[in-house]
């Protein structure tokens, strides 16, 4: 049984923002009714195919970090099968890490691996007839494309070259989102439910021991803050964050819980 908090989820937006996700209106003011709530998978978690009923978008890993091309099929469907949108996951190629160590690569080289993962992606999605939604970067990729413009831009001619349309999920208010968007990439802000922030906007490193939120109350209080467009640092600072997607990690613990407090918050 999942206990869900006993509180108000009405939050007051100002109207002249445009929001991607449902509204209703109440007066002179906009109401979030919900957002949509990603999750990484393939990753080799135990929760891949249950996760998939409790969220609206999926970001499968390509092989890079995790997973295999059998593995990568397999949570396709399920996610086709639960009318999931469905996004590549893309990484550094550094399965000793999991992807969360920033590498040093050559231009070539870091294509060339992102190009292969994309790739593949690209096929299966074709075997199992289902769209390419959007790219989500993983881990140190993700985290260093946020404020790197020279890797941003070889990470945009690989998409270009792919002829990727779709969506590109980007840590919210990071210049990475404006690069993404001078390029005419649709891109779909991101917020964290589950990871503290910091003053600057980044993400706690996953080095400190309170990077990870893992309790429900705790990551019950980010989803809230995140759908009023706010977004709370490790000092107590308020960031002003309108994000259009919010992720889960699947290997959060408690993951599956916390995923279905979150799913059950946004139809009330």
């Amino acid at each position: 049984m999942v206990n869900i908090p006993q509180r108000n989820l009405v939050y007051c937006i100002k109207p002249n923002f445009t929001f991607s996700f449902p509204l209703k209106k109440r007066n002179s003011f906009y109401l979030v009714v919900s957002m949509d709530r990603n999750v990484d998978l393939g990753e080799g978690g135990a929760w891949d195919r249950e996760l998939l009923r409790w969220v609206d978008s999926c970001n499968i890993a390509c092989g890079g970090h995790a997973g295999s091309p059998e593995l990568l099929l397999q949570v396709m469907q399920w996610a086709l099968a639960e009318g999931v949108h469905i996004g590549a996951h893309p990484s550094y190629p550094d399965r000793e890490h999991f992807g969360r160590r920033s590498l040093s690569l050559s231009k070539a080289n870091l294509q060339r691996a992102l190009f292969s993962q994309l790739r593949l992606f690209q096929n299966s999605l074709d075997m199992v007839g289902a769209a390419w939604h959007h790219v989500k970067p993983h881990g140190a990729l993700y985290n260093d494309l946020a404020n790197n413009s020279e890797l941003g831009e070889q990470v945009i001619e690989v998409l270009q070259n792919l002829s990727f349309s779709g969506i590109v999920y980007a840590l919210a208010g990071s210049p990475w989102v404006k690069q993404l968007q001078k390029a005419g990439f649709s891109v779909w802000e991101e917020g964290f439910v589950d990871r503290r922030y910091i003053d600057s906007g980044a993400l706690l490193s996953r080095s400190q021991p309170a990077a990870v939120l893992t309790t429900t109350e705790a990551i019950v209080a980010q989803y809230e803050s995140l759908c009023k467009g706010e977004a709370v640092t490790d000092t107590g600072q308020t960031l002003i964050r309108h994000c259009q997607t919010v992720c889960l990690h699947s290997d959060t613990p408690q993951a599956l819980q916390h995923a279905q407090v979150l799913a059950q918050m946004a139809l009330r």
